[in-house]
């Protein structure tokens, strides 16, 4: 680990750590997420597929029947940086984007592309054991827009890491 402390002569100074390895920075993340809001049931499921990448799947259904959003998403090592991959059904021509980690403190994983059209930030903040908030921002049209998704942790049923009843267009995204 490498560890730096902010120049602070307060007696609570903020220390700040690295793993060596940056992703072992988001074991936290690994399970199922989940929220239920406005007739939306928004699900994120994460799970290791080795010591270098692990694979995601975030998704809502709406009256528990139309698939509103759907992306798969890897977060991984390229080049000794921790880079977050989503690909979203039906944006960016079901291409790739990359955000490169730019900020891991404490229990917040911050991810970053200054170039995409929106978001430009994408982070993950664990509240409690069993909470977190995902948020996406950045300039929308002109204007800072921020879009938050409050999760709670739910049950991962043994030997399965998507739900029974999957949306039908869950294997539709390739990386």
């Amino acid at each position: 680990f490498l560890i730096s402390c902010k120049n602070n002569q307060e007696a609570n100074s903020e220390i700040i750590t690295k793993p060596a390895n940056q992703l072992e920075a988001a074991n936290w993340l690994i399970g199922k997420w989940g929220n239920s809001e406005n007739g939306i049931d928004a699900t994120e499921i994460w799970a290791r597929e080795n010591d270098s990448v692990y694979t995601g799947i975030s998704y809502s259904i709406r009256d528990k029947k139309d698939t509103v959003s759907l992306e798969r998403i890897r977060l991984e090592k390229q080049n000794d940086k921790l880079v977050y991959v989503p690909v979203v059904k039906e944006q960016n021509a079901g291409e790739v984007v990359k955000f490169t980690l730019t900020s891991s403190v404490g229990q917040q994983l911050i991810f970053e592309n200054p170039e995409h059209d929106f978001p430009q930030k994408v982070s993950y903040k664990l509240i409690t054991k069993d909470s977190l908030i995902a948020e996406i921002s950045g300039i929308y049209k002109g204007k800072e827009r921020s879009e938050k998704f409050p999760m709670h942790r739910m049950e991962l049923k043994t030997g399965s890491c998507l739900p029974s009843k999957q949306p039908p267009v869950i294997n539709s995204l390739k990386f």
